[in-house]
């Protein structure tokens, strides 16, 4: 008798073969050994304590009887890893995305699908973990299951991803019970899902100056060619081989014959990406914020216009702090890691106590820098009583571009005064006054910069109410950027909504012939 106890005992031990699971999306299976569910345990136990008082009672048909019941349930558990191994060699799990790219916060549509090609005894159950950082539906619709007759059972839901990245789907649960339910085998199968969360881009980029686009390619630097930091190497005939837009025009017209000059990248010289990722960055419409306008412009010059052996570094600018991505380094893998993490990084949050404050306090910002350009011509008494009312207040707090000025600052410290280098900003002009000090600071040390403004005027508020006021303000903003582009080294320009800025501009110049005609 005490033998029989001991091979009941011994039930929760048996493990199955390490069977894999062969499909498309499926790579294989980590078992885990075959046990009793809650059910199986209390036959257990009461077979125990039967067999116990049969024994104490020395009731030889209780104990016979407690024996066929354990032979039986030893022999039925024979059964069950049989069929727990066939049902793990004829089932097949598909977890599909209806899509291979999707955006933030936008339903990804996955179906879960259970294949049996043998009829068993056996039921499966299958439920597809959520990844870590993702939401989506409950449980209970992540989950199917199969038993008897049944060849195929599938299930759709949804994730959420609040964060771009590429996402691994987690392993798949997968359960066999037997038809009793006194046994249960799970095990975690690993898949090769995959799926890519791609931040919101703007439907229409405008990149221009003066409402013009530029007729450079995208991932162009803006000293004009790929990569900055060349130094003329050799001169020579142009082929057919070359590209025209490798052509030396000077030396063409001097020469009589095409010729392009081919460069070599100097040495020390570093490409710095300075991405702005505060507050006022958030103005506009979801997916078509300012932060989403300069993100999209940044992620173009780091798929296109470097080379592998440029040295690019990129840093963000926080509400009241910066931190570097990725110091300055060379090489295809290390541009796709500024890019990956660009990607990841979400939109700033827009302050719901201070947006109206920072509103206001930027269009006042605007109309006086506006009145200070057209007074400064100006030498009548009225007009330098004026000035003086006009100028930026020497001790006023400017928290939102501290951090920013402080970005700048570190780059030439870090490198010393014969540093050189390109510095690509990408910012607003809410505040131009630090913003144009910061960038005279970098000229005077060396560095060529391109400046990427997104005009707040163009993000405000989408309807164009007072078509005046808002040229006005329009004007203002270009008078800046031509202001930035005169200082030597520096080019700037305008980023934002292509369909926004053209109704401006199309509605201020009806707006003024109407006038005229009045």
């Amino acid at each position: 008798m005490s033998g029989s106890i001991n091979s009941l005992s011994s039930l929760e031990c048996v493990e199955l073969p390490n069977n894999r699971t062969e499909h498309s999306m499926v790579t294989g299976d980590t078992p885990r050994a075959m046990r009793l569910t809650r059910e199986g345990t209390v036959v257990v136990v009461l077979l125990v304590i039967l067999a116990v008082f049969a024994v104490l009672l020395e009731r030889i048909t209780l104990i016979v009887a407690v024996a066929a019941v354990g032979a039986w349930l030893l022999t039925y558990q024979w059964s069950v890893v049989n069929s727990f191994i066939e049902a793990n060699e004829t089932h097949s799990v598909a977890l599909t995305p209806h899509q291979s790219q999707h955006f933030v916060d936008e339903d990804v549509d996955i179906t879960l699908q259970l294949t049996k090609s043998a009829a068993t005894d056996v039921s499966l159950t299958v439920v597809s973990p959520l990844p870590v950082g993702a939401s989506g539906s409950p449980r209970e619709d992540r989950r199917v299951s199969i038993a008897g007759t049944d060849s195929s059972v599938s299930t759709a839901f949804t994730h959420q991803y609040p964060v771009a990245g590429q996402y691994s789907l987690p392993a798949i649960e997968l359960t066999f019970a037997d038809r009793l339910g006194l046994f249960i085998e799970e095990q975690y199968v690993e898949t090769e899902t995959q799926i890519q969360i791609t931040p919101h881009a703007p439907r229409s980029m405008h990149v221009g100056q003066g409402g013009e686009r530029i007729a450079s390619a995208y991932g162009d630097t803006p000293s004009g060619q790929r990569g900055g930091g060349l130094l003329p190497l050799v001169l020579r005939e142009y082929t057919g081989e070359d590209s025209a837009r490798q052509i030396d025009w000077k030396a063409t017209a001097r020469l009589g014959t095409p010729y392009i000059t081919e460069y070599e990248q100097e040495a020390d010289y570093q490409t710095i990406l300075v991405v702005d990722h505060r507050t006022p960055m958030a103005d506009g419409p979801r997916g078509q914020t300012k932060f989403d306008y300069v993100r999209d412009l940044a992620l173009g010059f780091l798929e296109a216009g470097f080379e592998s052996t440029d040295s690019v570094g990129m840093t963000v600018v926080e509400e009241d702090s910066y931190r570097w991505i990725r110091k300055p380094t060379s090489g295809i893998e290390s541009h796709q890691i500024l890019s990956e993490e660009l990607q990841r990084l979400e939109g700033p949050t827009p302050s719901s106590s201070k947006s109206r404050v920072t509103v206001s306090g930027s269009r006042f910002r605007e109309e006086g820098q506006l009145l200070r350009q057209r007074l400064s011509t100006e030498s009548t008494a009225f007009e330098t009583t004026l000035r003086h009312y006009l100028r930026p207040v020497a001790n006023q707090t400017q928290t939102q571009a501290d951090s920013l000025q402080e970005a700048l600052t570190t780059l030439y410290t870090r490198r010393g005064r014969s540093g050189s280098g390109e510095v690509l900003l990408f910012t607003d002009d809410s505040n131009r006054h630090r913003l144009l000090n910061s960038i005279s600071t970098l000229r005077r040390h060396g560095y060529t910069v391109g400046v990427f403004l997104t005009p707040t005027v163009l993000f405000e508020s989408q309807n164009l109410t007072d078509i005046a006021a808002e040229y006005e303000r329009y004007v203002s903003f270009e008078e800046f950027r031509k202001r930035l582009t005169r200082l030597s080294g520096v080019s700037a320009f305008e980023v934002g909504p292509r369909d926004r800025l053209s109704v401006l501009l199309s509605n201020s110049q009806s707006h003024r012939q109407q006038s005229r005609q009045d």
